[in-house]
């Protein structure tokens, strides 16, 4: 998109594989975001803060022109935007697209992931909700 960083809100987001490192991301064939990962093979997923609840849904509405002009962003690896104040990362090269009726399922091998820390924002049930930290293993 002429050079322009471009992202949006996903409500399907899983760990597929821990040996190799596979995620998977599920997205509507309609929505041009589709397309855009298919042309650059490379992704990145930004798991968002608790209280980031504005940015989710900045990035699931009209238009997507701009969608990064309001937040804090850098590029991470080959060039993929990562917000920031987040709770994580991951950046994926892109492995396998499968169709699945009205959605394309874009798995990824984990090529970078960065660690923030802090709670969750998770949608479920029609609605946003926050995913307390892990708890620490004795």
């Amino acid at each position: 998109r002429s050079g322009q960083p471009y992202g949006m809100t996903v409500s399907s987001f899983t760990s597929v594989s821990f040996r190799p490192p596979l995620i998977l991301v599920c997205i509507d064939r309609r929505a041009g975001f589709a397309l855009d990962v298919t042309d650059e093979l490379t992704f990145a997923v930004n798991v968002l803060r608790e209280d980031q609840e504005n940015v989710a849904v900045r990035f699931s509405t009209p238009p997507e022109e701009g969608r990064f002009d309001s937040f804090a962003w850098m590029p991470g690896l080959n060039g993929v935007p990562l917000l920031k104040g987040i709770v994580a990362s991951l950046t994926c090269s892109l492995e396998r697209v499968v169709e699945a009726g009205d959605h394309l399922i874009f798995i990824g091998c984990v090529q970078d992931i960065r660690l923030h820390g802090g709670s969750s924002l998770v949608w479920c049930q029609s609605n946003y909700h926050c995913l307390p930290p892990p708890v620490e293993r004795i």
